[in-house]
């Protein structure tokens, strides 16, 4: 049962990306500009940016290793940031892009080169840390990681697509729905860290629950904006 979920996952993580392609920006030149961007965009606004600003604060406050447990201050901060620091540094990085190669952007493949390079930093850095303190990732672990970077990437492109809307329709709110958007899939892990949901699975599922809305968004706002055309 297990091998199957894994199975089903991994063709969810192939077909998303590959949909989402076809779909918005198959006839566009520049998609390897774009992907290339969206690497470097989560290079540097999600591992440099975004941790640094959370290792400076809580440093400061003494708070970085409890943060989770901690006051809703500290825990407000921590669901706050993802949010804030990625879409604010998406929004910027497709703006700098749309300004400099209008039509050219192509940004199904800037979410693609997003989505994937923050799965391969989560699950490399996950695998490696385990490995090296000696207790490696088990089977159903894995399958579980594999299952929530699968809607994390769906979630990822859908968030793009908002704020390249954003971006090229000129509407500033589009940033801060998916800031919205992004803080509340979010939720989940400090809902489980603060024992408000019981199990990971559990977890697990209130993010997959929350991809399926960024996409229904997502497809509501991409016809609303094509039918004003």
């Amino acid at each position: 049962m297990l091998t199957g979920a894994v199975i089903a996952t991994a063709v969810v993580v192939a077909v998303m990306p590959l949909v989402g392609i076809v779909k918005f920006s198959e006839k566009k030149r520049g998609r390897l500009v774009s992907l290339l961007a969206g690497v470097f965009s989560y290079l540097l606004v999600a591992v440099c940016l975004e941790k640094a600003c959370l290792v400076v604060l809580f440093s400061y406050w003494n708070m970085y290793d409890q943060a989770y447990g901690s006051t809703p201050f500290y825990i407000a901060i921590h669901l706050i940031t993802p949010g804030l620091f990625e879409e604010c540094g998406r929004f910027f990085a497709l703006g700098i892009m749309f300004a400099a190669f209008r039509e050219r952007v192509a940004p199904a493949w800037f979410g693609v080169g997003y989505a994937y390079c923050e799965a391969a930093v989560i699950i490399g850095v996950g695998i490696a840390t385990s490995t090296l303190s000696g207790y490696p990732l088990t089977f159903n672990e894995l399958g579980l990681s594999l299952f929530e970077r699968s809607f994390a990437i769906a979630a990822q492109m859908g968030l793009t697509l908002i704020v390249y809307e954003s971006v090229v329709r000129r509407k500033r709110r589009l940033v801060l729905l998916a800031m919205a958007l992004h803080c509340l899939m979010d939720a989940g892990a400090l809902l489980y860290a603060k024992g408000l949901i019981t199990s990971m699975i559990g977890a697990e599922l209130y993010g997959f629950s929350w991809a399926i809305v960024i996409a229904a968004v997502c497809l509501l706002i991409l016809r609303k904006e094509r039918r004003a055309d």
